[in-house]
């Protein structure tokens, strides 16, 4: 095949898949909507609890306010003029383990901003006051899950792995990554991790015998029936 006709083919493939695209964009969401545990109305009332506290210490406030403006800045002065210092994120964390993050520029400002400004933001609600131990807990609990979802690690132009397998493949590995979501979606499902269909009750995955002791709206607790003659007195969960 020409390299003339082969550019057609991959043109005319990107195209059918963008329609197709656009066709499930709404389905998308519908299901992000559906598949959530908690309505977002709960999100919702529970940071306008934690925001009308914060409120409250307006002092307080400014203060951290004026404490991110000058980190921030700190943030440019240093990329700016080249200087090696950076933001650490935890050892275990390996959402930051490619080069890039270290060496460019770009990469490494995105993630210290990042990581900066979740831990601002994380010790910000920590000071909300005067709200009862539940309400505090799931402030903290939100906080974190829209804190990792927003990671630059999450999007395909902020990855540098992304990146640099989209130039590998000449762009075959995000219209595929794109096309499985799609798949997912279609399915009425939600996003799936594995592909349900390589598993196999007896020949690619074990059947022990067991019952459901709880169940509820998120998983149910399934008691397996001993295999072994010993076993720990502290069952696995």
């Amino acid at each position: 095949m020409s390299a003339k006709h082969k550019t057609q083919d991959i043109l005319e493939s990107w195209g059918t898949f963008i329609d197709s695209f656009q066709e499930q964009n709404k389905r998308m969401f519908e299901g992000m909507n559906r598949d959530l545990p908690f309505p977002p109305t709960m999100i919702g009332d529970v940071f306008i609890k934690a925001s009308k506290s914060l409120m409250e210490n307006p002092e307080a406030l400014v203060k951290a306010q004026s404490d991110l403006t000058q980190d921030i800045t700190g943030l440019w002065e240093k990329m700016l003029s080249g200087e090696s210092e950076e933001v650490q994120h935890t050892p275990s964390d390996k959402r930051f383990h490619h080069e890039a993050w270290q060496t460019i520029p770009y990469f490494k400002f995105m993630k210290d901003y990042y990581l900066t400004t979740s831990r601002w933001l994380q010790d910000l609600v920590s000071q909300a006051e005067g709200l009862d131990p539940e309400t505090a807990g799931k402030v903290q609990f939100y906080t974190k899950q829209i804190i990792e979802a927003i990671s630059p690690t999450n999007f395909p132009m902020t990855n540098p792995e992304v990146l640099e397998e989209i130039v590998k493949t000449q762009g075959e590995s995000l219209k595929t990554g794109l096309e499985t979501m799609l798949t997912d979606m279609k399915s009425g499902e939600g996003m799936k991790l594995t592909d349900p269909t390589q598993f196999v009750v007896g020949k690619t995955i074990a059947c022990t015998k067991g019952n459901v002791i709880f169940r509820n709206e998120l998983f149910e607790l399934i008691h397996y029936v001993p295999r072994t003659k010993k076993q720990y007195s502290v069952p696995l969960l």
